[in-house]
């Protein structure tokens, strides 16, 4: 609506921040790259004593951070090419 008929009147019609409304219509300018695959990906073991883990993924659509509990490497590798295979 602000591209059609005007930043400045569309926030006003809808009491939209101003300022705001602008940036998004107008954007930043600036071009995004196209995402790309990761090229390095490292598991490290959890030491002996500890069964949890933290799986932080990174990806076009945001990023994702899991806290897991009594895991075992094996469930770690499952969700890792479940994830892997999902992209």
């Amino acid at each position: 609506m602000a591209k059609q008929h005007g930043v400045f009147r569309t926030a006003k019609a809808l009491r939209l921040d101003y300022t705001k409304l602008k940036t998004m219509a107008v954007g930043s300018g600036k071009k995004r790259k196209p995402a790309t695959p990761p090229r390095f990906v490292e598991l490290l073991p959890p030491p002996a004593s500890s069964q949890e883990c933290v799986i932080e993924w990174e990806g076009p659509r945001g990023k994702m951070c899991i806290h897991w509990k009594d895991v075992t490497a094996a469930d770690v590798a499952r969700l890792t090419r479940m994830l892997w295979e999902s992209e």
